[in-house]
């Protein structure tokens, strides 16, 4: 994928990206993280499960190397990963709040069920108090 440079704004905005480990997310943190880079803002890497907190706490501890490896090619990005225990959709878009982009990727099963986007990507995109960008 190939990032472009939106303006967001001055050095020190926030990014926050939806992460759930799938190969989707992996892409998706890649971008994210990319535009970071191009408009020097921090990454906050957000997963947030409805479930018990120990499963929560074990996917958090699967994903940080995938933050790590992502974190070496960035180096000069400062990313922060965010675990959260709740309704994906809303605490993606309360942990954007003062964002300036939230990125999502597209999980939605498209003709199966007559939607384009995702339950949670169609959520952010209309109530995130901030741009969103979904990505394929």
């Amino acid at each position: 994928m190939r990032a472009m440079a939106f303006d967001v704004g001055q050095p020190g905005d926030r990014i926050v990206v939806g992460f759930d480990g799938s190969e989707c997310s992996k892409g998706v943190l890649q971008w994210a993280a990319h535009q970071a880079q191009l408009t020097h803002a921090r990454l906050e890497v957000v997963t947030a499960w409805e479930s018990a907190f120990k499963r929560v706490a074990a996917v958090a501890a699967g994903h940080r190397d995938i933050i790590d490896s992502m974190q070496a090619a960035y180096s000069d990005v400062d990313i922060r990963p965010i675990v959260l225990v709740g309704r994906p959709a809303v605490m993606l878009t309360e942990t954007a709040n003062g964002a300036k982009l939230l990125v999502l990727g597209r999980s939605g099963h498209g003709a199966l069920n007559g939607s384009l986007l995702g339950s949670v990507s169609e959520y952010c995109l209309h109530h995130a108090p901030c741009p969103v960008v979904i990505i394929r």
